[in-house]
């Protein structure tokens, strides 16, 4: 074979001659070449062409050996790719040519382009070329299925005309470029609206149908998208039908003008009409009336500026920044990232924020400044927080633009009145339980002169109250009718405090009677006694010879109150008899009893002789257990004044007969070189201080213990999220430890021990839901998580103690599903299905392991929300090196403002792909006959690549062949082994099989190249599967 006849070299083994010379990788891909040449040479079709390539080899390696002669034949394959490219571009463009000249093209066509010369041209490229021609893609009409019934739009149009609206997005108050769930949230706001309004007009029942209608149609994008072709498809007999017939009739050549077809076309776009199907029916209408049109080569209305306004929808130049007609602005700046863009775009084709609600929530502020103008702050609070959903992205992003500011500001503004109200009738509701209607009434003016009738109407609160207005009223007319006899007893000499009282039973807050009362104080209780129980002391006294009283009894620490007010006034009661079920331990308690009359109290008080002094042990005392060592910790009570712990090792000690142990810090005591295996009793005192200075001991607490080596703790928790059919748990597993059981404690917030991580096992519920396990098992399934963010930590329980490991933080949100990657020349893509309730998503990735959410060394992370994955169908990871990608993509869900990632343990949500191996496996089982014992079976592997070849999985199916690797049963496992040439044979032996066919499978499926793996698995045909000799 001539130089001249021969291949390139370069071109031959697919060497990228612009890229720097390594003779390792020439190597590697001559080998690759000549396995794939051998095998491709046993077919007779191609036998001649792969032979000669393959006698080619010994002058591929003196070429390629030398400098110069690789140089020039580099040279060569530069030249050959630039002509073969050129060559390339020249065929696309005849072929383009001859495509569009019918003045567009279709995207079947565009995907044929784009598959025809993948090899050659990017579809970047391809796009760009249509652009720079003028090229205009064309979508193909959607079938008449797709429109809405007849039926339905008359219906829905006659509902239109009751209520004087053009279609639902005039009924709504919306323009045509507000997002989908904006019109659905209004839509829902109105329907709810019309149902709390008793008179069911005809109006009222037309504007719930609509509402119910804006529903149905604004569900999503693809019903919105039939409710604006079914609308168009009217609109294009009713906008221009007769305008056409009328140019077409006065016309005496029955042409249309340019001119004339330039102001149809602005017509249709003033009703949203689409420019290219306003352009195909004014054709075909023309030629129905054997008319003549004049076409524009571009028409100008396709540059101008349509009004967002429903009401007004002028066609305006792209010049004007606001509407010629209503002033409404026709260009906005992304409060999200600055790039102006005109209004009617639903969203910033930069970063999806929905820019084209501006009008509606100008038009929802204006509404809200209206409302609170009227003092209707319910209203304006509904129109403000509809305006925030319209203005913000899911999920949320910080923004401070005009429109922004005045909605918090307003929203501000309503709060301040809200909380306003919301306090006044608290305040009203409690006046009228406490029987103040003196403060009532005064309540009921304020409300009435700051808030709107309409406002208060429409509060329960108010509604309950106002029902009582009566009963004030009576009662405070009652009160100043009674005033006037008690100050005539009193002219006349005589005792009116009864009467007083009585004005006070009915009107709490009547001052006058309150002053004259106070002047006459009632006489104290007598012999006050106090029972000290656990944590309890009980009170008992006399009654006052006062009739009519009540007593307030008042606690004080540390001495005697001299008055009412010196001290806490604990609660006021009827009977002679009090429990303080919450007083402080280890500090002297003193009580005072006084006689209450009308809130008007004696001027003394029954006391105790001495005060209560309340004794308390130490809590939560905790053993920890060590070779030769025991240490005791425990809490102590606030204030104890000392602790004392006595010790011995034959009987439980006492203040009186022990040995005394040092204690540290009055929390813990540690005692070292003890004898393993011995018992160790102990009894811990808690000392007080009582008002006399002397010691106070409590009952104490009695431990006892036996110096051993504990357990280990768990450090490394596994978790795997696993999903069934009916639900979703956990699987969690770990390391056994050389003693103790294990369990699993469950805990919705995060559990906070103490330093020693040592607890009593009876304690550690306290924390949270235990999960046991049994038999030295080293895993345990949890299901049903309810709550969104779990901790689960490891608990080893040993003599009855529970020791605390490491505590896991995991998120229960639905990760992404079916995660899957494909390698493309220059980048990665990945895809994923998306969780019903996820907007965003965060990517991220590592070379040497899977990374976690709070990890950040080594880790390239990417947030990307579900409009910009749905721009391209994938997300690309570019710039690729050849190294491991351990790939992990996180659901993000925004909840109440808190962002929420999900944990990314499921194997669906994550993927490993190797970019530092390529490995092919084919396989076939043989046949070995023995002429004595059991005829045997081979399975003969051949790789070709180098790497690791992951571990394999032989599964055998009776009378068929497996489809995955859970359909039959595992005969064989291949350990994983390091390959280090390029082709490798391995032969194991295995056992027959009556009628069963093996099948070879990945242990892990992540490892695959169509997951994203490096490993192929050619598989042989049904011959060669048989696990069983005829």
């Amino acid at each position: 074979m001539t130089e001249n006849s021969r291949p390139n070299f370069f071109i031959l083994l697919d060497i990228d001659p612009t890229q720097p010379w390594s003779d390792f990788s020439f190597q590697e891909k001559l080998d690759l070449k000549r396995a794939e040449w051998t095998k491709k040479a046993k077919n007779p079709k191609n036998r001649l062409k792969y032979e000669s390539y393959n006698r080619l080899v010994p002058q591929i390696k003196a070429v390629m050996g030398d400098v110069e002669q690789r140089k020039k034949e580099a040279a060569a394959a530069i030249q050959q790719q630039s002509l073969a490219q050129q060559k390339c571009l020249e065929e696309f463009q005849n072929e383009l040519k001859l495509i569009a000249v019918k003045g567009y093209i279709t995207d079947d066509e565009v995907s044929y382009l784009t598959k025809q010369y993948s090899d050659k041209i990017t579809p970047q490229e391809i796009s760009n070329e249509l652009r720079k021609q003028g090229i205009q893609i064309q979508t193909k009409v959607a079938e008449a299925e797709d429109f809405l019934d007849f039926s339905e739009m008359e219906r829905i149009k006659e509902n239109l005309e009751k209520l004087a609206k053009k279609d639902l997005y005039d009924f709504l108050g919306a323009s045509t470029s507000s997002r989908t769930s904006d019109l659905r949230l209004r839509a829902e706001q109105i329907y709810k609206q019309n149902l709390a309004k008793a008179d069911k007009s005809p109006e009222v029942t037309a504007s719930s149908e609509l509402a119910g209608d804006a529903k149905k149609n604004f569900k999503d994008e693809p019903t919105r998208s039939r409710y604006d072709r079914s609308l168009a498809r009217d609109k294009f007999e009713v906008v221009l039908g007769d305008k056409v017939k009328k140019i077409v009739d006065i016309s005496s050549q029955k042409v249309i003008r340019a001119q004339q077809f330039q102001h149809l076309l602005e017509i249709a776009r003033s009703e949203n009409l689409d420019i290219d199907q306003a352009t195909e029916f004014i054709r075909d209408r023309a030629v129905k009336m054997r008319a003549a049109v004049e076409l524009l080569a571009q028409p100008e209305v396709k540059q101008k500026l349509l009004c967002t306004n429903p009401a007004c929808r002028t066609v305006n130049d792209s010049s004007h920044n606001a509407c010629s007609n209503c002033g409404t602005p026709l260009k906005i700046a992304c409060p999200s990232c600055g790039k102006v863009s005109p209004t009617e775009y639903r969203a910033c084709p930069s970063c999806s924020f929905p820019i084209g609600n501006a009008f509606n929530v100008r038009s929802l502020i204006a509404d809200s400044q209206q409302a609170i103008a009227l003092k209707d702050y319910d209203n304006a609070a509904s129109s403000l927080k509809l305006a925030n959903q319209e203005w913000s992205t899911i999920p949320p992003r910080p923004i401070n633009d005009e429109l922004t500011t005045q909605i918090n500001q307003l929203l501000q503004q309503v709060e301040n009145y809200q909380q306003q109200k919301n306090s006044l009738l608290s305040q009203l509701s409690h006046a009228i339980d406490e029987h103040c209607f003196y403060q009532a009434r005064t309540i009921f003016r304020q409300l009435e002169t700051e808030f709107g009738m309409s406002e208060l109407n429409s509060d329960k609160r108010f509604a309950i109250a106002r029902g009582y207005r009566h009963k004030i009223d009576a009662a405070i007319r009652e009160a100043e009718t009674a005033l006037v006899k008690a100050r005539d007893i009193e002219t006349r000499g005589g005792d009116a405090v009864e009467l007083y009282q009585n004005i006070l039973w009915k009107c709490k807050d009547c001052k006058q009677a309150l002053v004259s009362l106070a002047k006459i104080p009632p006489a104290s209780p007598t012999e006050l006694t106090a029972q000290v129980g656990h944590k309890v002391v009980r009170l008992q006294w006399k009654n006052s010879p006062t009739k009519n009283v009540h007593y307030t009894i008042v606690r004080k620490y540390g001495s005697a109150p001299i008055s009412s007010h010196d001290g806490e006034q604990l609660d006021t009661i009827a009977h002679t008899i009090y429990q303080d079920i919450n007083p402080t331990i280890g500090i002297p308690i003193y009580y005072a009893v006084y006689a209450n009359r009308q809130s008007v109290l004696s001027t003394t008080a029954a006391l105790l002789n001495k005060p209560v002094l309340i004794t308390e042990d130490v809590a939560n005392v905790v053993t920890q257990i060590a070779d030769k060592q025991i240490t005791l910790t425990w809490e102590v009570p606030q204030y104890a004044s000392d602790v004392l712990v006595f010790s011995s090792t034959e009987h439980q000690p006492s203040l009186n007969n022990g040995h005394r142990v040092q204690v540290i810090n009055k929390s813990r005591i540690v005692e070292q070189n003890l004898q393993n295996g011995k018992v160790y009793y102990y009894t811990i005192y808690t000392l007080f201080k009582n008002d006399e200075d002397k010691p106070v001991y409590s009952q104490g607490v009695s431990v006892l213990a036996i110096p051993e080596e504990p357990p280990s703790v768990i450090e490394n928790l596994q978790i795997e999220a696993e999903s069934s059919s009916s639900q979703k748990q956990v699987r969690l597993s770990w390391q056994t430890p050389r003693k103790g059981e294990v369990a699993i404690l469950l805990s919705n917030t995060l559990p906070i021990f103490n330093k020693s991580n040592a607890l009593p096992q009876s304690s550690i519920s306290n924390y949270g839901k235990l999960f046991l396990t049994t038999n030295k098992s080293n895993e345990v399934l949890v299901p049903k998580l309810e709550t969104e963010i779990v901790y689960f930590t490891p608990i080893t329980l040993f003599n009855n103690m529970a020791y605390v490991g490491k505590t896991v933080e995991y998120v229960n949100i639905e990760d992404v599903r079916d995660l899957r990657c494909q390698k493309q020349r220059d980048e990665l893509q990945l895809q994923w299905n998306w969780g019903p309730n996820c907007q965003q998503v965060i990517v991220a990735y590592s070379h040497k392991n899977f990374p976690s959410p709070e990890s950040s060394s080594n880790v390239v992370r990417a947030n990307l929300t579900k409009i910009q994955y749905d721009l391209l169908g994938y997300y690309p990871i570019k710039n690729l090196a050849p190294r491991d990608y351990y790939i992990v993509v996180y659901s993000v869900i925004i909840r109440n403002g808190q962002t929420i990632i999900a944990s990314g343990l499921s194997t669906h949500a994550r993927c490993l792909v190797n970019l530092t191996s390529d490995i092919n496996i084919q396989y076939s089982i043989k046949r070995r006959w023995k002429l004595f014992g059991k005829n045997k079976l081979t399975l003969e592997i051949k790789v070709v690549g180098k790497g690791e070849m992951p571990e394999l999985l032989l599964v055998c199916k009776p009378h068929g062949i497996p489809l995955k690797k859970d359909d039959g049963d595992i005969i064989l496992r291949v350990p994983k082994l390091v390959i280090t040439s390029a082709n490798e044979t391995l032969g194991i032996d295995f056992e027959e099989h009556d009628q069963c066919y093996g099948k070879l499978f990945l242990e892990d499926d992540s490892l695959y190249k169509s997951r994203g793996g490096y490993v192929r698995i050619d598989h042989p045909s049904q011959e060669n599967m048989e696990a069983f000799i005829r």
